[in-house]
């Protein structure tokens, strides 16, 4: 009797044991789930991302415009150096106008670089291009001349030398009638030009030049800036 009333007592301790052992490790696997559950791994990191700021292009309305309007058809037509300015300037023009990330002052300063090197440009001397000059005509009507390239010869009656500028009274008909007033820059001349000197023009007109003479009277006199001078031997 006192036998069997021990082994059932040993059986319900036995029971117990095993009920606290399910009883504690089962809060261990929830909280293992729950930590599981709040750290995320790297795919589900979220990150915050700007918008790219706004490019602003450069205004290229003047760039376009100066293509159009200083173009040059015959560049052969103008002096080696003058030509060779223009065309660089042309090509950056080009590039830059091309260019879509190109700043506002790269722009600029490519339109201001075409327009200073297409006013540059000189022409090519040639005496084809110049129309001997009828000194009543272009008296006569010296607006109408203004622009054009002519020629002269005559006897050199006065030189007035400056800085930059060498102006000369020309005598077209050899004495002091139909005198010409011509204005060049000295650095085309390896000498000086003198008084008495028969000397060859070629320039543009620049219509009437009108000074006032050392007895007080106004005279005006057919203008012409040259391009080329001779110095007849």
């Amino acid at each position: 009797m006192v036998i069997a009333i021990l082994f059932v007592l040993g059986a319900i301790g036995s029971c117990s044991d095993k009920g606290e052992d399910a009883t504690t490790s089962k809060p261990d696997a929830v909280s293992q789930q729950e930590t599981s559950a709040e750290v995320p791994g790297e795919e589900g990191t979220i990150e915050e991302t700007q918008p790219d700021p706004e490019v602003v292009k450069a205004d290229k309305g003047t760039l376009t415009e100066y293509l159009s309007t200083y173009s040059v058809s015959d560049p052969s037509a103008f002096t080696d150096e003058t030509a060779a300015k223009y065309q660089n300037a042309l090509t950056q023009a080009e590039a830059v106008a091309a260019n879509e990330a190109a700043t506002q002052e790269e722009v600029d300063a490519a339109a201001e670089a075409l327009k200073t090197s297409y006013d540059g440009l000189q022409i090519k001397f040639n005496e084809a291009n110049y129309e001997e000059l009828s000194y009543k005509s272009v008296a006569r009507d010296p607006d109408s001349y203004v622009g054009k390239k002519l020629m002269c010869t005559g006897n050199v009656l006065q030189v007035l030398e400056g800085d930059g500028e060498t102006d000369v009274r020309l005598a077209t008909d050899g004495e002091y009638d139909d005198v010409v007033f011509v204005g060049f820059d000295p650095n085309i001349l390896d000498v000086r030009v003198l008084e008495d000197d028969s000397i060859t023009v070629y320039g543009t007109c620049l219509g009437l030049y009108s000074y006032t003479a050392t007895l007080g009277q106004e005279i005006s006199l057919p203008a012409i800036y040259a391009d080329k001078v001779i110095i007849n031997e």
